[in-house]
């Protein structure tokens, strides 16, 4: 199938090393196959690729790496190009010369937005998003957030690809916000694309809907992160009009970069107002939502009963931030370890597993386990993998040989749940 990527400017002019890189894109495309046709428009505004695709996601895809696009130099759409007939050697006329083009039925572009605040049909979005692994559905941190900002005006909305659902935005007043700011504005709490549609118009079409949706807000505030970092960019909000107005090292990381917020606004009228944000508030974290990375505050779970302890060797963590997301109901000294036990309740298991995974050394290979409180499942966790089995020992020979085989002692393989001196009970 062939594609047209239409691409605009809309930030500054490339430079010739932006230039030169796209060319090498372009002829990178061409030697395998994929670019059929590319040039600029006559006003040097952007420019179209006639491409060969699998399928939609798939040119999406070379859209979206394309260096003048990741750059933000310009915006760019993907449409499905239902060619009849074309005179190829017409393409391959010299510059300048108008090709011949027999017939062009371009489709109609396939973005729509729902608004899912009261639409049964996407119920399920408002507490797990539309990417729904995200989050459980009766997540008790989220559902009691909804609850009370509903009603006071929060709201959804859903962008739609055909008939996929590929992004969100999620913003209310500043009085309903879930993030720390005050002021007459609208707060922006996410606005989340899947990655093969990042760098398009999608992420643009669903802030438009936002600013305009009724009643009309003074101005649009959001909290933004690091450029470098994949979660609300504030590189992504300055090119569409965003100012920053503050921003606050954390003290948090990703690797070893340190997360960055920025308080950035947009004003819609010419009356708006700055807003303000608690900066303490920003530090000790944001709990409105538990899929919110790195600002999430210092416990994935706040409350006091738990329905899962794990141990983890607090040396065998390559991120040790991890102990700050969870309750530590007790520590204990070895003579090589000291070992922690931290407690989360069952509805948030899958993504502690995950989140104990990410936080292990993986060279020399390190373990924890998580031991169910009134039940009998075990769960022995490797960076890689984990192993649900139960307090029998029989149970853990898979686990067991694993372990051996990344070079763990055998006396050390050993899961059987036991009290810490200091432990809360």
């Amino acid at each position: 199938m062939i594609y047209a990527i239409v691409t605009t400017t809309v930030g500054d002019q490339p430079d010739a090393d932006q230039r030169r890189e796209q060319e090498r894109y372009l002829d990178q495309l061409a030697e395998d196959g994929v670019l059929v046709a590319a040039g600029p428009f006559d006003d040097n505004a952007g420019e179209m690729m006639l491409i060969r695709a699998a399928s939609t996601a798939d040119a999406i895809e070379v859209a979206r790496r394309s260096p003048r696009v990741a750059d933000g130099v310009d915006r760019c759409r993907v449409r499905r190009w239902n060619h009849i007939c074309y005179d190829s050697a017409a393409l391959d006329q010299e510059q300048g010369a108008e090709p011949t083009l027999e017939v062009v039925a371009p489709t109609e572009q396939a973005y729509s937005i729902i608004d899912a605040t009261d639409d049964p049909e996407h119920a399920e979005t408002l507490v797990r998003c539309f990417a729904r692994k995200q989050i459980a559905a009766n997540d008790v941190t989220r559902v009691n957030f909804l609850r009370g900002a509903r009603k006071r005006g929060w709201r959804k909305l859903l962008l739609r690809h055909e008939e996929e659902l590929i992004g969100q935005v999620e913003f209310s007043p500043a009085a309903a916000a879930g993030l720390p700011v005050s002021g007459d504005t609208r707060v922006i709490h996410c606005l989340w694309m899947r990655d093969a549609y990042t760098g398009l118009e999608g992420g643009r079409q669903l802030l438009a809907a936002c600013a305009t949706a009724a009643p009309q807000p003074a101005a649009l505030t959001t909290i933004a992160f690091n450029p470098e970092l994949a979660w609300l960019p504030s590189s992504f909000f300055e090119r569409q009009g965003f100012t920053p107005i503050d921003k606050l090292p954390t003290g948090r990381f990703v690797g070893n970069t340190e997360v960055t917020a920025y308080l950035m606004w947009r004003p819609l009228r010419s009356d708006a107002t700055p807003p303000e944000w608690d900066r303490d508030r920003v530090r000790a974290g944001i709990d409105f939502c538990p899929a919110y990375p790195w600002i999430h505050g210092r416990r994935l779970y706040w409350g006091t009963d738990f329905d899962f302890r794990a141990v983890v060797v607090q040396e065998g963590l390559r991120r040790p931030e991890l102990l700050e997301q969870f309750p530590v109901l007790g520590t204990q000294k070895t003579e090589t370890w000291k070992l922690v036990k931290i407690g989360f309740p069952r509805v948030d298991l899958e993504r502690a597993v995950q989140l104990i995974q990410g936080a292990l050394i993986e060279e020399p290979t390190y373990y924890a386990y998580a031991h169910a409180v009134d039940s009998d499942e075990l769960i022995i966790i490797y960076p890689f993998r984990d192993y649900r089995v139960t307090s029998d020992s029989e149970s853990w020979e898979e686990a067991i040989r694993y372990g051996l085989d990344k070079g763990i002692p055998r006396e050390e393989l050993v899961f059987t749940p036991f009290p810490f001196d200091d432990e809360q009970t």
